[in-house]
């Protein structure tokens, strides 16, 4: 092999490797916009599922308060309440107040619910299952405006609050302070006035937790709600967590003790803020969602753990309370990084190849150098003496051809190395897609095998080539049905045509002349039909692909024409256009260019079937290639 061919392999290879990279790199960007927008969709739509579902909770439970001030002889009761003075004793002493305890007493059991509250005008609890409550003014008066928009004739829910006020005996244990939450609606009057609140008192880790935590998904996955001031008021997903860190104490729970700010690192892998968390700023869906910005963010951000998430926030603006949907980014983006690290592996591998070929490729360089200068040596030697060393010299000429052929049949063998390790990267990519992945990683997946069948095709050509230069490739004539062959092809590209929007035809010139066998080599013959139809099928986007055959008697031949309506081919490239490494300059399939060996092939081994080979083309309107081969018939009859 020449010092040229030596640098032009090394060349090519260098650039399949640069192509690969480039193709592996863009196909990684495209996986990770794909899965980042799929990502944003799915969290947008479970936050949006899950505001509805509390939404759909707030109006039940209204309407399940509603339901109570309509119970019979309720009213009657709660006005001969009303008319009794405010006082606890006097309350007290109201033969009403038990009857209400009663229906209040039947509508606890059935809702599981905490307590009940009746207020007058003056926000004093006038009814209620607890004594120490009655002729107090009701706690929530000091908690925003929600008792005066329950009188203006609003119905409310009661973001949790602490509460010092002991709950029913339904309570399991008391405490310094409890979260507590309530649902408020106005209680009318014959006139459809407003005479008195009722507030139903809801426990916050029991179903409005609940419903913010059923849509979780994965392994990390969180829904929780905020107030205004970024104060937790569901329950965390990861109390265990916080606990742990220290955010929370020993016995605390979420509910109202975490404010959702960003401690500046991932406090789970043991990072530790040096001041209060109540001074820090708050995350960055927390700052945004109490100022009421809706948002969504999938390039990381950190939670109140510390840790990057991903997520998606809405404020509420009747109830006035936000609600976050986050994953950790890890989890989030896992299906991403096992792609990565596949595709990272398969390219690593490739450059390792690389690396091997690269190396004996610079051997065998300097091997030749080393044998070109002692050729050359000889040659000065040996020229004084040009007639007494003739044989020797033709002896020397015949050692040289003996290399290069050596070389040439390295060079088929390295094909085949190279070949070898390939094929175990498209196997590792098979493996790969048999294992439990979602579809799209399955389709990511699917990409890295096209990628690595394009290359496989291109050491094919480069193997071909390589024996057919080294002598190798022989040719084995034997008789054969000519329209098993025609078969074969349209069995082969008749699929891959009507799938492009191509149409496809194979076109018989007098078909009673065409012999029924033929005697030739059926392998090679169908390469070079199926590397034209390829070729053909690469530069056509529009119109037809046509085989046509016919017979010539006279000559004993067959004369195979590939004729397409694609882009066509300059006047100046088809004298060009069988030479090797050869690439056209069309715009049809950049993505599918190969390496300028087809064609190339073709003529060689149309030349050695005994056959010719030739092009007619004009730009824009098509090309027509032409194979004749002897049909060999005359060799038929005498073997028949």
């Amino acid at each position: 092999m020449n010092l040229f061919k030596v640098n032009f392999i090394f060349l090519f290879f260098f650039f399949v490797l640069v192509f690969s990279g480039i193709s592996f790199w863009q196909a990684l960007r495209g996986i990770e916009n794909r899965i980042r927008s799929d990502l944003s969709e799915n969290l947008s739509k479970v936050l949006k599922v899950t505001h509805e579902s509390v939404s759909l909770w707030k109006k039940k439970r209204i309407q399940h308060a509603q339901y109570l001030t309509s119970t019979q002889g309720f009213l009657s009761l709660l006005k001969e309440q009303l008319a009794v003075s405010p006082s606890r004793d006097a309350l007290l002493e109201s033969p009403a107040l038990s009857e209400l305890r009663r229906i209040f007493n039947q509508f606890l059991d059935d809702h599981q619910d905490l307590g009940i509250f009746v207020l007058n005008r003056d926000f004093v609890n006038i009814a209620s299952m607890q004594d120490e409550t009655l002729g107090q003014l009701n706690s929530i008066e000091s908690h925003g405006h929600y008792l005066q928009e329950i009188f203006n004739g609003n119905s409310v829910l009661v973001l949790p609050m602490k509460s010092t006020i002991p709950l029913s005996d339904r309570s399991v244990k008391s405490r310094d302070w409890i979260p507590t939450m309530f649902i408020g609606i106005p209680i009318l009057g014959e006139r459809r006035d407003v005479i008195a609140a009722l507030l139903v008192q809801l426990d916050p880790y029991d179903e409005f937790s609940r419903i913010l935590q059923l849509p979780r998904t994965g392994q990390t996955g969180d829904i929780y709600a905020l107030d205004g001031n970024g104060i937790m008021i569901s329950e965390s997903r990861f109390e265990s967590h916080l606990k742990a860190i220290g955010r929370l104490k020993s016995g605390q729970r979420s509910i109202l003790n975490i404010r959702v700010s960003d401690p500046g690192g991932n406090m789970v892998t043991g990072f530790r803020p040096s001041q209060s968390l109540d001074r820090k700023p708050l995350t960055l869906m927390a700052g945004q969602a109490v100022r009421k910005i809706d948002g969504i963010q999938v390039d990381g951000y950190r939670d109140y753990r510390g840790v990057p998430v991903v997520g998606a926030w809405l404020w509420d603006h009747q109830s006035r309370f936000a609600i976050a949907n986050e994953i950790d980014f890890s989890e989030a983006y896992q299906s991403f990084f096992t792609i990565r690290n596949v595709v990272l592996s398969a390219f690593g591998i490739m450059l390792f190849l690389f690396l091997i070929l690269a190396y004996l490729l610079f051997r065998d360089r300097r091997n030749a150098i080393k044998q070109n200068e002692l050729l050359e040596r000889m040659v000065e030697e040996r020229t004084a003496e040009l007639i007494r060393s003739n044989t020797e010299l033709i002896e020397a000429k015949k050692m040289a051809d003996s290399a290069n052929q050596l070389k040439s049949r390295f060079l088929s063998n390295m094909s085949h190395d190279i070949r070898t390790p390939l094929n175990g990267i498209l196997g590792f990519s098979s493996l790969m897609q048999k294992r439990e992945l979602d579809d799209k990683s399955h389709r990511y997946l699917d990409s890295i095998s096209k990628l690595g069948q394009n290359l496989l095709v291109l050491i094919d050509d480069i193997l071909d080539f390589s024996r057919i230069e080294a002598g190798l490739l022989s040719v084995k004539q034997e008789s054969f049905v000519l329209n098993d062959l025609l078969d074969k092809l349209d069995a082969v590209f008749s699929i891959q045509f009507r799938e492009k929007g191509i149409r496809f035809k194979i076109e018989k010139i007098n078909p009673e002349s065409l012999p029924e066998y033929i005697f030739q080599d059926e392998q090679r013959l169908i390469q070079i039909l199926m590397n034209l139809l390829t070729n053909a099928y690469k530069y056509t986007t529009d119109g037809e692909v046509k085989l046509i055959l016919s017979y010539h008697q006279e000559t004993d031949s067959l004369l195979f024409a590939v004729k397409d309506t694609g882009d066509g081919i300059k006047e100046t490239d088809l004298e060009a256009i069988f030479d090797t490494f050869v690439q056209l300059d069309t715009e049809s399939d950049l993505e599918n260019r190969g390496a300028g060996l087809g064609l190339a092939i073709c003529k060689k081994l149309t030349d050695l079937l005994g056959g010719e080979i030739s092009v007619e083309s004009k730009i824009n309107r098509g090309s027509e290639f032409r194979v004749r081969i002897p049909a060999n018939s005359g060799k038929l009859n005498v073997l028949e």
